[in-house]
């Protein structure tokens, strides 16, 4: 699952101010809703299991930091982005699942402790799915989003690369762009792993969605179904 910003307009247009809400948000509750307590809480964009993801306490200081609930910081941190005061948002989430609207409210209680009042807007799964797929966007603020990716070049190419279908928060970045165009084009399966963690970097700094928490699931088959492994 991931909280995911609409960073085109104001107030999350700004990085500093998204960074504000990543730490101004205890990932670990979340964990409690999807019956996910003791998982890791760093997954998104790259899985872990990948080559090219870096564990927690390796990666870089400024956003490793992202992950540690600070309110007290991130309130700091949206003072010197320009809104000492907060700012007022609407939150949009699927009313036909349960555990969205659990996380829509825990939301709403976590980020009123740094100063950010939400208005949850309920919608049915189809109309919460058309707000996501409108381009350009018809929401405003930030949106509850229940993506499950195994693909790392896939989750660049396909949710973050600059005008592309699956792009929900209108995020637009060269830099980004030129790695996913890069990753595509990429036959060396080290190269394009070092691009995958480039572009990694640049997601997880830049915080176009505030991953929530992996979901346990399971897939069983009949054993007698061939060629498939459980994708």
């Amino acid at each position: 699952t991931r909280l995911c910003f609409r960073t085109d307009i104001p107030p999350f247009d700004t990085a500093a101010v998204r960074q504000a809400m990543m730490i101004g948000t205890n990932l670990e509750q979340f964990q409690h809703i999807f019956l996910a307590s003791g998982m890791n809480i760093h997954y998104h964009p790259i899985t872990p299991g990948h080559p090219s993801y870096t564990p927690l306490e390796k990666l870089p200081a400024d956003i490793a930091e992202l992950y540690d609930y600070n309110p007290e910081k991130a309130k700091k941190r949206l003072a010197d982005a320009g809104y000492p005061n907060g700012f007022e948002i609407d939150f949009h989430t699927d009313s036909t699942f349960p555990k969205a609207m659990d996380l829509a409210s825990l939301v709403e209680s976590q980020w009123a402790k740094i100063g950010v009042k939400v208005n949850i807007v309920t919608a049915d799964e189809v109309e919460h799915t058309r707000k996501k797929y409108s381009h350009p966007p018809i929401y405003t603020g930030a949106f509850y989003d229940d993506i499950m990716e195994a693909s790392s070049t896939r989750m660049f190419t396909m949710y973050h690369k600059s005008g592309v279908d699956l792009n929900y928060m209108a995020y637009s970045n060269p830099e980004l762009d030129a790695l996913c165009e890069a990753m595509e084009k990429e036959l060396d399966v080290n190269k394009q792993n070092a691009q995958i963690k480039e572009a990694g970097d640049i997601v997880m700094r830049d915080v176009l969605a505030i991953p929530g928490s992996i979901m346990p699931t399971s897939i069983y088959w009949w054993p007698w179904v061939q060629t498939y492994y459980g994708a």
